[in-house]
């Protein structure tokens, strides 16, 4: 069994502040791929923009 440690490796994730779906698994990985070379300061803003108070959005997953 894997443990959560190596599924997150040093991450450490704590509150789900923004996702986003996709019908293809292949559009996610592209998008996942170029928001890794984007600057930190982008990536706050993309989630103020939907996520101002940045809540936990996990519950939202289900509905």
């Amino acid at each position: 069994m894997t443990s959560q440690r190596a599924l997150l490796g040093n991450t450490k994730f704590i509150t789900l502040v923004y996702y986003e779906v996709f019908n293809r698994i292949q559009d996610a990985i592209t998008r996942e791929k170029r928001m890794k070379k984007w600057k930190r300061q982008w990536k706050m803003e993309l989630i103020e923009k939907v996520n101002p108070n940045w809540e936990d959005l996990y519950d939202s997953l289900s509905t």
